[in-house]
């Protein structure tokens, strides 16, 4: 009985260990996701392009709800990673539920439902997925999908 005692207590402890460090990654992207709309509002290109890497095989599509969409490569990407940020909803606010996330090893992804309050009081919805890794220990989107709706 002894003998099983000591692998036991290695099991649980690994169990225990796996599932924190996967409740820290899931809060660490959940963090970045929400540090790239804040910086994405506030026309903060620095601290937006500090929430990406973009990777050969980054990909960046939206849709919106009049049928339009674009769809960026990593090339893309990279240009726009140049310009300037400009929001197209200034002083806005936004707030964020249905959460669902999965992270596993350096990867991950989170998909969430998000609406933007204007100034205004306009409403505007999206669902939303981003694709994450993590890359010199830090949580990086290198994948973004937003589908714009009218609910």
């Amino acid at each position: 009985m002894k003998k099983m005692l000591l692998p036991c207590l290695f099991t649980f402890a690994s169990l225990f260990n796996a599932q924190t460090q996967t409740a820290a990654d899931e809060a660490a992207i959940k963090a970045v996701c929400e540090a790239e709309t804040k910086a994405w509002l506030a026309s903060d290109a620095k601290a937006m392009h500090a929430c990406f890497k973009v990777q050969p095989y980054s990909k960046f599509l939206l849709s919106l709800p009049d049928g339009t969409h674009s769809h960026l490569s990593a090339e893309e990407m990279k240009a726009d990673m140049e310009k300037e940020v400009v929001s197209p909803f200034p002083g806005a606010t936004f707030a964020t539920s249905n959460h669902s996330i999965h992270a596993s090893g350096d990867m991950g992804w989170l998909t969430y439902d998000q609406v933007i309050t204007s100034k205004d009081g306009t409403l505007t919805h999206t669902h939303e997925l981003r694709i994450v890794e993590k890359l010199g220990g830090a949580w990086k989107v290198v994948g973004a999908s937003v589908h714009g709706y009218k609910p």
